[in-house]
């Protein structure tokens, strides 16, 4: 099925996942999702586990940054948006806000690495594309700022 006819009949239907949390200690869990390989995380050292794992705070940055890869996969291919290479650095700060501990701000800084002057303009637009087409940061209430450098090779 092509990209375009899979999108929107995923747009009309809509579709579930799922995934199982399961404690094993000290501050510890495995996340499950079936054929998958289970991910080991922790509460954060700051609130008494450890620096060793990955913690739920480190994941949803990861996936807000690793969703705006896989959108921006997707755009360049249908814009036509050639690139070389892709790495980006994702935080997040964290702080009280209307008494709760809450992400106010998300930023990623995507690398992209292009082969000449006349890829840059449809690469921005594939980001700016990717920005907006995000599920996991569409689906979320913090600001996620996007900060694209985009190098010639």
């Amino acid at each position: 099925m092509c990209g375009d006819a899979l999108e929107v009949r995923l747009m009309e239907k809509g579709f579930n996942l799922s995934n199982t949390v399961r404690w094993v200690g000290d501050k510890r869990y495995i996340v499950s999702s079936a054929g998958k390989p289970d991910i080991d995380i922790a509460t954060p050292a700051r609130f008494g586990g450890r620096d060793d794992l990955w913690s739920p705070l480190d994941l949803l940055i990861a996936s807000v940054n690793a969703c705006l890869l896989s959108a921006f996969v997707a755009v360049s291919e249908r814009l036509g948006a050639r690139f070389v290479s892709y790495e980006s650095e994702a935080s997040g700060h964290l702080e009280v806000s209307g008494g709760a501990l809450k992400f106010t701000e998300l930023v990623v800084r995507p690398t992209i690495t292009v082969e000449s002057e006349s890829d840059v303009q449809k690469v921005e637009r594939a980001i700016k594309a990717a920005e907006e087409h995000c599920p996991v940061a569409r689906s979320l209430s913090v600001p996620i700022r996007v900060e694209p450098k985009i190098n010639i090779r």
